[in-house]
């Protein structure tokens, strides 16, 4: 049979690779797309077990610092308190923190004040004891901050003389040892003439063993009173104080060691100011390591 027959060409298929012609059964017809292949699914990971939960050691929570008032020579007075995380009956420290002169804009929070106050109520940092031979360890403080006569909600009028500031330092301090009678020892930390204040509290006051001063605001003309002391204390001045220059506090350490038997330390800040703008991280460092030596060194 002739392939070339055309009355063959319809009925035969088409060829390789060419489209099928009108006439051709397959035109028109729609390819079915092909099936999709079948994945396998994912293998699950075993199971872990969960490690177990450790349970943190308990936290020592310290009590919060509470607004309080304090019966003051010309009134109330404001004040914050933070009593000593210490069970009854346990030993601590006691700390009065005194600020800076009103009229000057010093109030109980100037961050100077704030910073001192924060140094003695974090005390002690570590509450392990630091010799492994006596149990014993660094007691807590309880710490008072307040304002002085006609700071903040504070009775009264400052005065000239500062003999009105002494009084009311004085009788905070009254306050804070009926509060803590099982007080160890009796601090006192202050900023500027708050720091002199403290200065000449502790000339009056024998219980007052250590001291922390920040840029004392001293009278040279009256000096200090020729009053022995069983204390020792920290002196903390900046370079650039145009207050209080570097002079003064020399001349100032020399009278409290020879006239009043101190043995006093002197750190200074390179650069700062007398409220020691930008410079209080010396000031946190150096009266926390003061402290901690001080408080470890009395409980080995």
């Amino acid at each position: 049979m002739d392939i070339r027959d055309p009355r063959l060409a319809a009925e035969a298929p088409p060829r390789a690779g060419r489209a099928p012609s009108a006439a051709s059964p397959l035109a028109g017809a729609k390819r079915k797309p092909p099936a999709p292949r079948k994945t396998a699914a994912p293998r699950k990971a075993p199971a872990r077990e969960a490690p177990p939960v450790r349970e943190a050691p308990p936290v020592r929570e310290a009590p919060a610092a509470a607004k309080i008032t304090l019966p003051g020579p010309a009134g109330q007075l404001e004040a914050l308190y933070r009593h000593a995380p210490a069970p009854a009956g346990t030993p601590i420290d006691i700390a009065l923190i005194l600020h800076g002169h009103t009229r000057l804009g010093g109030t109980m929070n100037h961050t100077l004040v704030r910073a001192l106050f924060d140094a003695f109520a974090d005390h002690p940092a570590d509450p392990r004891p630091k010799n492994p031979k006596n149990p014993q360890h660094p007691p807590p403080f309880s710490v008072l901050r307040f304002n002085f006569r006609g700071a903040g909600h504070s009775q009264g009028k400052p005065t000239a003389d500062g003999q009105g500031e002494l009084e009311d330092a004085a009788a905070a301090l009254d306050w804070l040892r009926k509060r803590n009678p099982e007080r160890r020892r009796v601090w006192v930390a202050g900023f500027s003439s708050g720091a002199w204040t403290g200065m000449q509290l502790m000339m009056r006051r024998p219980d007052i063993r250590d001291f922390i001063s920040i840029a004392p605001l001293a009278d040279e003309e009256e000096g200090t009173a020729a009053v022995p002391c069983d204390a020792s204390g920290l002196i903390l001045h900046g370079s650039a104080d145009r207050l209080v220059s570097s002079a003064r506090i020399t001349r100032l350490i020399r009278q409290l060691r020879e006239r009043n038997h101190i043995a006093c330390e002197r750190k200074n800040c390179p650069g700062a100011g007398h409220t020691f703008a930008n410079h209080l991280d010396f000031i946190a460092r150096e009266s926390r390591a003061y402290i901690a030596a001080h408080s470890a060194a009395d409980a080995d």
